[in-house]
């Protein structure tokens, strides 16, 4: 935390009380208390887009989640959709997966490019018992894949760059038991962190595949 407020000076900010009545987020309330009886105190408009803010969500998610887990500590509540759709100009580079959890029980769906046949598409549907172990891990690779890459962050982001003319473009949603849920889309334009993450969503795809050509044989 100390790390985060010499990052961005916050002790200059002591003393503020500055809210706009009427916005539609809380005002954020922000106090640190030091061992010497010092207080860093100060009282302001929310800013969702705040660095400082995004800094402090990520230290809270990673250090008060699960042991081996990162969670985002606004929500512990169980995903049971995660949804990414890939295109391209390439037929390797269309492809799409959904991963569902209903109580105990997976889903897979996927649709991809056969790399024996990158003219035909592969079509998947794992959902059967004996699949079952299959799909919980891709389901927990996915679930890493979300909070180790800040996903949830880019809900909200719908991005267009109308002056690539071939390139690549994304859809992602991701749901919540309670009710959240979380939405990309981005057309020549990508979120903060998007490669990393399509990077490792494509490892993920790559196991997928794998699984799919063992199982075909």
């Amino acid at each position: 935390m100390q790390k985060i407020i010499d990052k961005y000076n916050l002790a200059s900010q002591n003393g503020i009380y500055r809210v706009t009545a009427g916005l539609p987020n809380d005002p954020t309330r922000f106090l640190c208390k030091y061992r010497s009886c010092e207080s860093i105190r100060f009282y302001i408009d929310n800013d969702s887009k705040s660095a400082w803010m995004k800094d402090i969500y990520e230290l809270f998610s990673t250090e008060f989640g699960k042991k081996g887990e990162r969670k985002d500590f606004l929500s512990d509540s169980e995903m049971t959709r995660f949804h990414f759709r890939h295109g391209g100009m390439a037929m390797p580079q269309i492809y799409s997966f959904t991963i569902e959890k209903k109580g105990d029980k997976y889903l897979l769906k996927a649709n991809f490019s056969n790399p024996e046949n990158s003219y035909k598409e592969a079509e998947v549907v794992w959902d059967k018992e004996q699949e079952q172990d299959i799909v919980k891990g891709f389901y927990d690779w996915a679930l890493q894949i979300y909070y180790g890459n800040q996903i949830y962050l880019w809900d909200g982001f719908d991005g267009n760059n109308r002056f690539v003319k071939d390139g690549t473009m994304f859809n992602l949603s991701v749901d919540f038991e309670n009710g959240e849920k979380v939405r990309a889309d981005g057309n020549n334009s990508f979120p903060e962190k998007y490669y990393k993450a399509h990077n490792e969503i494509e490892k993920l795809l790559e196991e997928i595949i794998k699984v799919y050509h063992e199982k075909s044989k």
